[in-house]
């Protein structure tokens, strides 16, 4: 493969470490974390871990959480970073996809914990 204009393949394989937190879900829950990176994340994931039996779900599973629209329309789920901070907006309580029957259901907050994961 040639290079295209000044662009360079760096050879090395990237180096990069994924950092995870697990956090209590509230409804309507806003929070600031500093996640005390040299840079902004690359990535940053969120996903619903359960903690009691739910929804087809056992204890122990995750479900990968990405910014999704409830059924009034609006943003469930706002995610931003920076430099210094992740934020994250819970409008309500999410829901996911029965894991039995496929149907959406919103979760028990006391089921599950909102866990955050970062690549740097």
């Amino acid at each position: 493969m040639s290079e295209v204009g000044n662009a360079t393949r760096l050879a090395a394989v990237p180096e990069f470490s994924v950092t995870a937190d697990t956090y209590t879900i509230t409804s309507g829950m806003t929070l600031a974390i500093n996640h005390g990176l040299a840079t902004t994340p690359r990535q940053v994931w969120l996903r619903l871990r359960c903690i009691t039996a739910e929804q087809g779900y056992v204890a122990g599973d995750e479900v990968e959480l990405p910014a999704q629209v409830d059924y009034s329309g609006s943003t469930s789920i706002g995610l931003a970073s920076n430099k210094t901070q992740i934020k994250i907006v819970l409008q309500g309580l999410p829901s996911v996809s029965n894991a039995s029957t496929g149907a959406p259901a919103v979760i028990t907050a006391n089921h599950w914990n909102l866990v955050v994961k970062t690549e740097s």
